[in-house]
């Protein structure tokens, strides 16, 4: 990863894409399945500040958190979404929830919005 950022021109800024999030996200099914090495991650952030962002996925959920001062942004499941362990008992039901979708824009000057949508 480091040798692609290295060889982009250093005005570009750079969104991160992974399957797994890199962070805890409060849920023991995708906190059981969370990137193993994170501390690398940290240290890959703090050496490009150009990096604006990370974009992550396999949680079915849409979530956003941070991670050495970026977003981290979670997209929600394309098939289904999985319910938080505080909602009702009725809203646990995976399969009830609409799936979702997220849009990012990375505008010019480095700014980075997600909009989040359900797919019903």
């Amino acid at each position: 990863m480091r040798r692609t950022l290295d060889e982009l021109p250093e005005d570009i800024p750079v969104l991160l894409a992974m399957h797994h999030p890199p962070v805890r996200l409060h849920h023991p099914l995708p906190d059981r399945l969370a990137l193993d090495n994170v501390e690398d991650l940290v240290a890959l952030l703090e050496e490009y500040p150009r990096v604006v962002g990370v974009l992550a996925g396999h949680a079915h959920t849409g979530a956003a958190a941070t991670l050495a001062g970026r977003p981290v942004l979670v997209a929600p499941g394309v098939t289904s979404t999985l319910s938080m362990p505080w909602e009702t008992e009725e809203a646990r039901a995976v399969r009830t929830r609409p799936p979702g979708i997220a849009f990012h824009v990375l505008a010019e000057d480095a700014s980075l919005t997600t909009h989040f949508r359900s797919v019903p």
